[in-house]
């Protein structure tokens, strides 16, 4: 392979890895394991052909915004926590009376099973938090955590 197609093929995988980066609102397991495959990728790419410095660089890059994003969500979901209200529909482990798990041949489902009335909010806090919109629970209109609630209210 040539000098000029193997820059080529790892300019483009940077290019890919540059836009990935930049959309990066919402990390989860699935969008950092795409970002350390094009990583990979052009580190293979490079360590057989020139130096990967540059690629050792912009992984680091990558990880460091990976855990600023995860810091981050952390510190906006202690303010949630602050602001939540609770309801005696919760479970108790949120300040709630039901005791989860208390009778083992019922079902204890919460939002994070897919309640079809759980809207998640925007960005990387959607995925622990949102609003129910069930009408016929407790909860309705309010911010939840995605574990705080779903006992005879959930719907998939």
């Amino acid at each position: 392979m040539s000098y000029v197609k193997i820059m080529s093929n790892v300019a483009i995988k940077l290019a890919i890895l540059k836009e990935k980066i930049k959309s990066l609102s919402n990390i989860n397991d699935e969008s950092y394991t795409s970002c350390r495959e094009l990583i990979n990728d052009c580190q293979e790419i490079m360590a057989k052909h020139c130096d990967c410095a540059p690629i050792k660089l912009i992984s680091g890059k990558v990880e460091d915004i990976i855990e600023n994003k995860k810091e981050e969500n952390i510190e906006k979901s202690k303010e949630l926590f602050k602001i939540l209200i609770t309801k005696p529909s919760d479970y108790t482990s949120y300040g709630g009376e039901i005791k989860r798990w208390e009778h083992e041949n019922q079902n204890y489902p919460d939002c994070s099973c897919g309640c079809k009335h759980f809207i998640p909010l925007e960005g990387s806090l959607g995925m622990d938090w949102g609003v129910c919109s069930n009408k016929n629970s407790e909860r309705n209109g309010l911010l939840t955590w995605e574990h705080q609630n779903g006992y005879k209210c959930f719907e998939e």
